[in-house]
């Protein structure tokens, strides 16, 4: 009997702390209900109030998403698993303090970096990305995988790289696969000419 219930406990404790993706739970601060949003139950919502994710979004594991200053993920986009994205930095702030750094007030005259994020419709952000504060990515991008995105990204840029330089534009792949076949050329000019 005792060895049942520890393997019972074992099994509870297994599944509790197992990541499983989140369905259709997400509630904006605004009271909007993001649609068909999935996301993992290992997600780090950091100033959640300031976070707004659109409907059909994908949200891997161990993502961290940061509205301290204010964070928007527009309808239709892939946050790959370990992905980082940031609205603010110490990263001067802990140097200009020092063993002080506690009385740093978080505001731009200590250093301290604050910027909003914008994610527009259609984006993939690939796996251990990290995108830094005070960017806007347009829509249709593809960012790579271990890339470092610190700026502005236009309408469907391919990027990757640390820092992250514009490859291509992912028009091109998409138009092979709409060459192919007639079957997605509804729904991609529907998202696409909004």
């Amino acid at each position: 009997m005792k060895k049942t219930l520890l393997e019972i406990r074992a099994k509870f404790f297994r599944w509790l702390h197992h990541p499983r993706m989140l369905n259709n739970i997400y509630i904006n601060n605004d009271g909007t209900h993001a649609k068909n949003t999935r996301f993992s139950s290992t997600v780090n919502f950091v100033n959640r109030q300031n976070i707004i994710l659109g409907d059909n979004i994908y949200i891997g594991n161990n993502v961290i998403l940061d509205g301290t200053s204010s964070l928007f993920i527009e309808n239709g986009c892939q946050i790959s698993a370990n992905v980082s994205i940031l609205t603010h930095s110490s990263h001067i702030s802990i140097r200009l303090f020092g063993e002080n750094y506690s009385e740093c007030k978080g505001t731009k005259e200590d250093g301290y970096v604050l910027g909003k994020v914008k994610i527009e419709k259609y984006t993939f952000i690939g796996t251990n990305a990290i995108i830094g504060p005070n960017v806007h990515i347009g829509k249709g991008c593809i960012v790579g995988a271990n890339s470092y995105v610190n700026s502005n990204l236009p309408d469907y840029s391919i990027a990757y790289g640390t820092p992250a330089k514009i490859v291509g534009d992912s028009r091109r792949i998409d138009s092979e696969y709409l060459n192919k076949s007639q079957r997605f050329q509804e729904y991609y000019n529907e998202w696409n000419n909004e």
